[in-house]
């Protein structure tokens, strides 16, 4: 185990992972009513989150190299915008 993940919890509160991931406890909660991210709950209330999920989470996540993806794919057409993608830590 590396010291970077020694000093992250094990578990996580939706307000804990929103400050590691720079986002707002809104979206970490929407992510998990949408069943993006996987979470469980404590005493039938309390939202928590284990490490491993939420590590799963980013790495589906991850974003791809754009250059690669451009030459990758050929038929796109010349001077077109791609979309606006939304990146989450």
């Amino acid at each position: 185990m590396t010291s970077d993940q020694e000093s992250r919890p094990n578990v996580y509160t939706p307000r804990t992972l929103a400050v590691e991931w720079g986002c707002s406890e809104h979206h970490i909660r929407n992510l998990i009513n949408s069943g993006q991210l996987r979470a469980w709950r404590l005493g039938g209330k309390l939202l928590r989150i284990n490490r491993q999920d939420a590590q799963e989470f980013e790495s589906s996540r991850a974003v791809r190299d754009p250059v690669a993806s451009s030459e990758a794919s050929p038929n796109k057409r010349p001077g077109r915008r791609p979309p606006a993608a939304r990146l989450d830590r």
